[in-house]
């Protein structure tokens, strides 16, 4: 489909100016059967103000839909780094971390 560019701006627009939050029950629950605000009201949850993926089984469809259409509904995908996945860390930066300096010499943590 040439429009799916476009999904993730409608989806945000229908979320902001919508007058009440759609529910992707009233898709029938067919995620093929919702509009791009209902598909992303089931395939996300709200985390402490934070927008993300939902975890409910229930709902992996949406989920799943949602991706599938290229749309990320304000969800915002963290970034791993080496403080957050060792596997990407280097070795000196594992060095680093497992390491300090006691009285001028480098000593294992």
């Amino acid at each position: 489909m040439k429009y799916n560019a476009l999904f993730p701006f409608i989806a945000l627009l229908a979320l902001e100016f919508a007058p009440i939050k759609l529910l992707a029950s009233q898709c029938d629950g067919n995620a093929s059967n919702c509009t791009p605000a209902q598909l992303c009201s089931g395939a996300t949850e709200n985390s402490n103000g934070k927008i993300r993926w939902s975890t409910a089984p229930n709902f992996k469809r949406y989920v799943e839909s949602a991706r599938e259409l290229g749309m990320d509904c304000g969800v915002i995908t963290a970034i791993e780094t080496c403080a957050s996945n060792v596997e990407l860390c280097t070795v000196s930066q594992l060095c680093e971390e497992a390491s300090y300096e006691l009285k001028g010499k480098k000593a294992w943590a």
